[in-house]
């Protein structure tokens, strides 16, 4: 997570979309990553008008298109290469490449040959000139001096010429600002707007001095404006250039797209399709299609990575996915047993050379699955922390192992667990957890439970439990060892409720302003149960009070509660059943009053 965020304040620095006073740097060093989350909801907006100004794509597909990027990412990351190279070159070329296909594909996608001030116009039409760097051909100019000879030739076609550019000229100003494109010279656009103002009053002058007509002004004005938009794009596209040295490739795929057209079953149709499809919920499967088809040409015989690839058989890629199934999967139920974990690791021990080296991983990852579903917690936690410290190969393995840390963590030490001492482990959990659908029913819409998912850490934690519990259940044991499950998270939340249900049947309660004055006359619930953080492993800046935890249930149940919780109260209060969104509603609304009361009188208290 935190690699991605990265690259997006990347984004954020090149597109200068930082406000006056927000530092780049505390940004990047925040742990909240709520704040983070509203950071880019604000600037998603703010890049699609930018990039898109015209609306091709409308500001909900473009959230979708953001959002679908997100998710290859993860699935970049988790996806197994087995390689003798290191996790992070392969992880940097994949993105490198699929930076290339994605961009290539919103340039192509986003064009409109009628719209000259669009984003994507001069980026367009640059890229093919025969002097723009591009791979098939290395006797083009720089990128600087490719890009300055565009602007020139441009500011010609505008009916601008070398005079209005000299030392007495109307665009003086503006034509040294343009000359300074220079290797690691960043422009401002804020800079490039106050020198396209000061040239545009030098005409507005002759203008009321009767030098020029209203039509001539309006032409010359628009031509600067014009200017303007190239100059920025193409601002932006050095920038870029600057960061990750992918011009040449950009220039080539494009050119490439144009003559050829999307090959529906290519890279770029498969990369469509997962992109810009918004009539189907998951394109997920045109993902996995994209990197399974990427990689298949890296390690064939034109492949950069062919040498460096080592060959699984069958057996040991079915062990490597389904390890990865055991610890992620929460939508498809598969079953095992501790004998097939058995297997997994002793087909492993024995592989020799470059496949152990590619599979010692792997192994470690049986082993401790296989522990903690034996119940020896310990043993497991010693296990983890003092095997050698292999470096990773690319894939699921960071995230895996994260998610099965931070479990024994829970399992092992929930009350010594300080605030923010698992960020670490969560980050690699949301870096490396691939993109498997979470599927649950919404048990009421009118709560909105979904809000949750912007507390980042506290839902990936939940989003750990579950796979953690999961991962359990779903193997089986000859021995009579009940599986060692994360519970009693909602305990405080089922005694709390306990106390109001057996009022509520007391005193026959129907509407939630008389339960309310009848839990705070009969004092039922503690100054904590009401106001305070009722689930103590989840901190931050979110409270899980009872009011809260009632509001998102239908979240809280699917995640946190184990098969062998006895929480009979929360129960009573979960799913469509007309009942239980009743007495869900009676209490969300008797707890809504009393929260309100006691912040009223926090209000009003003199001291």
């Amino acid at each position: 997570m935190r690699m991605f965020t990265n690259l997006l304040y990347d984004i954020c620095t090149v597109f200068e979309l930082f406000k006056e006073g927000e530092s780049p740097r505390d940004k990047r060093k925040s742990t909240d990553f709520g704040a983070h989350q509203r950071f880019w909801d604000q600037r998603y907006n703010e890049l699609s008008h930018i990039i898109d100004a015209e609306g091709v794509y409308s500001l909900e597909q473009r959230r979708i298109i953001f959002s679908r990027y997100e998710y290859f990412y993860y699935m970049m990351n988790s996806y197994p290469v087995y390689s003798t190279l290191k996790s992070e070159y392969i992880r940097n070329y994949f993105l490198k490449s699929f930076g290339v296909v994605f961009i290539v594909l919103d340039i192509y996608n986003t064009y409109r040959p009628e719209n000259e001030t669009g984003f994507y116009y001069h980026i367009y039409n640059f890229l093919q000139k025969s002097y723009c760097p591009c791979l098939d051909y290395s006797g083009t100019e720089s990128d600087e001096a490719a890009v300055k000879r565009y602007l020139r030739e441009y500011l010609a076609e505008l009916g601008f010429n070398r005079e209005d550019f000299r030392e007495n000229g109307k665009m003086y100003e503006l034509g040294k600002y343009q000359g300074t494109i220079r290797k690691g010279y960043g422009k401002r656009k804020s800079l490039m707007k106050q020198y396209i103002k000061a040239c545009k009053n030098e005409y507005k002058k002759d203008y009321r001095e009767k030098k020029l007509d209203k039509s001539e002004l309006d032409r010359i004005l628009n031509n600067i404006d014009k200017f303007y938009y190239a100059f920025y794009s193409l601002s932006i596209l050095l920038d870029m250039q600057r960061k990750v040295k992918i011009l040449d490739s950009i220039a080539y795929y494009l050119r490439v797209l144009i003559r050829e057209g999307l090959w529906v079953h290519g890279l770029y149709g498969y990369a469509a399709r997962y992109l810009y499809d918004f009539n189907i919920f998951d394109t997920t499967p045109y993902a996995r299609a994209l990197l399974e088809r990427f990689h298949e040409f890296e390690s064939g015989p034109k492949g950069a990575l062919t040498r460096y690839i080592v060959s699984l058989d069958d057996k040991s890629q079915e062990y490597i996915e389904s390890l990865k199934d055991m610890v992620f999967n929460l939508s498809d139920k598969k079953s095992y047993d501790d004998v097939y974990l058995e297997n997994i690791i002793n087909y492993f021990e024995q592989l020799q050379n470059a496949r152990g080296y590619v599979t010692r991983c792997y192994m470690l990852l049986a082993v401790l699955i296989y522990l903690i579903r034996r119940n020896k917690l310990h043993k497991a936690l010693r296990f983890y922390d003092e095997s050698p410290k292999y470096e990773l190969p690319s894939g699921y393995l960071p995230g895996a192992f994260s998610v099965l840390r931070i479990a024994l963590e829970i399992k092992l030490n929930r009350e010594k667990i300080k605030h923010g001492s698992l960020f670490e482990l969560l980050d690699y959990v949301k870096a490396y957890q691939d993109a498997f659908m979470d599927l649950r029913v919404v048990t009421d819409p009118a709560y909105n439970e979904d809000e949750i998912q912007y507390d980042a850490n506290n839902f990936t934690l939940m989003r750990v439990i579950k796979m953690y519990n999961s991962m359990l259940a779903n193997i089986s044991t000859k021995s009579d060892i009940q599986p060692p499950y994360i519970t009693g998270l909602l305990d405080n939340v089922e005694r709390a409720l306990d106390k109001i249900n057996i009022l509520i049947d007391k005193e026959r309660v129907y509407d939630g302003e008389t339960l309310a004055e009848l839990i705070t006359e009969n004092k039922i619930l503690s100054s904590r149960e009401s106001k305070e953080n009722l689930i103590g492993l989840f901190t931050g800046r979110h409270k899980y009070t009872l009011l809260q935890c009632i509001e998102k249930l239908g979240v809280l149940v699917d995640y946190v509660i184990s098969p062998v919780d006895d929480i009979k109260n929360v129960m009573m209060l979960y799913g469509n059943n007309a009942e239980n969104k009743n007495r869900r509603r009676l209490i969300y609304n008797a707890l809504t009053i009393i929260c309100g009361d006691d912040t009223k009188n926090n209000q009003s208290d003199p001291r």
